[in-house]
């Protein structure tokens, strides 16, 4: 998990960014050095406090959106 970079990247400090996923700030350092592995609660706070997809707070994955199929043309094939 990439905490630090993901609260880096938004520009909040330790405890803002704990208070977002309702925790402490000790805590939050705890969970950033690995020391704690945070629960499915906190995760779930940070993706909706944040807005983001679940595989950016797993595994630092930038989901794609999938391409649109091509249009049809309309005439028989």
């Amino acid at each position: 998990m990439r905490l630090r970079g993901l609260r880096m990247s938004r520009g909040l400090s330790p405890g803002e960014f704990a208070a977002l996923a309702g925790v402490s700030q000790a805590q939050q350092y705890r969970l950033e050095s690995g020391e704690r592995v945070p629960d499915a609660l906190y995760l779930v706070r940070l993706i909706v406090e944040l807005g983001i997809d679940v595989r950016v707070v797993l595994d630092g994955a930038i989901p794609c959106r999938a391409a649109a199929p091509a249009p049809s043309s309309g005439a028989p094939a």
